[in-house]
């Protein structure tokens, strides 16, 4: 039985994982559904296009740009060897979201390479993020902007972790991401682009969160993210870590004002919590 390009199509289109096919140039040829729906790109959008054409944009842990060097699809084209790596890429709405992903090279029938593929899926624990909200917000305790845990829920979390830590001597880290400039740019590009920004951050944080982290929408202009039992190096390397691809989000998406100058001033700080009395000078902070 000879089988249609339509039917290998079908079969591509029903499998979860992004799937991509690029020729020798790196321009788009195929994009699956599994690609739509963990981009938000339509096929449309994206073929014919190369993938750094402000697509997907991938960068490292370290927030190199891949697209500019070290990027595992060109290695694949230029040796012909597989590579498997984990990446974040830009989601259409502007969030950054980790995906493991594989490239592999493509022959035709005379064994030349004709292009390679790229398998991705997304790396994040986002089923087990909604579960969790839909329970949080039963208990009140979820921002409805943002669809984080509220300022009420991360109170508890920290007062938690403040008794473990007068009763045990467990520390534990507190980061803030704030936006300095965010009610000047509500004032001048409206609360609804405000609350478009509060939300790239958000999924941005959610999906680099490891899930024993606890996140949260602290104050109007303000996230919380708490890291229980950690020592000093793995804690600011984390801290630099999140702030790197945090700031790599692709908040171009939103036109904030007619001046294209204009900045979002996101600011991250915190450390590690030794002594209850210290917590006061986060909230200052916050603040």
């Amino acid at each position: 039985m000879e089988y249609t390009l339509e039917f290998y199509k079908n079969i591509l289109d029903n499998i979860s994982d992004g799937i991509y096919f690029v020729d020798l140039e790196k321009k788009i040829t195929y994009w699956n559904k599994g690609a739509e729906k963990i981009t938000g790109f339509n096929s449309e959008e994206v073929l014919g296009s190369k993938c750094s054409d402000n697509i997907l944009n991938h960068i490292s842990g370290c927030g190199e740009n891949m697209c500019k060097g070290g990027c595992p699809l060109q290695y694949t084209l230029n040796d012909g060897f597989e590579r498997e790596a984990e990446v974040y890429l830009s989601h259409k709405s502007g969030a950054r979201l980790p995906v493991r992903l594989k490239t592999t090279p493509i022959y035709d029938k005379d064994k030349n390479m004709i292009g390679a593929v790229e398998i991705f899926s997304d790396n994040s624990s986002a089923i087990s993020a909604y579960e969790m909200a839909d329970k949080l917000r039963k208990l009140a305790f979820i921002d409805d902007i943002t669809n984080l845990p509220n300022k009420k829920y991360m109170e508890i979390k920290i007062e938690n972790l403040i008794n473990e830590l007068e009763k045990h001597n467990v520390v534990f880290g507190m980061i803030i991401a704030k936006i300095e400039n965010y009610e000047e740019l509500c004032e001048k590009s409206g609360i609804e682009n405000g609350h478009k920004v509060l939300n790239i951050i958000a999924k941005t944080l959610k999906a680099i969160i490891a899930p024993y982290y606890n996140l949260g929408r602290f104050e109007e202009n303000s996230f919380v993210i708490v890291v229980p039992n950690v020592n000093e190096t793995d804690f600011n390397e984390f801290k630099n870590r999140l702030r790197i691809i945090v700031s790599n989000c692709n908040l171009g998406t939103i036109k904030l004002t007619e001046n294209k100058d204009e900045k979002i001033n996101l600011c991250f700080s915190g450390g590690i919590v030794k002594e209850k009395n210290e917590i006061a000078d986060f909230f200052t902070t916050i603040a």
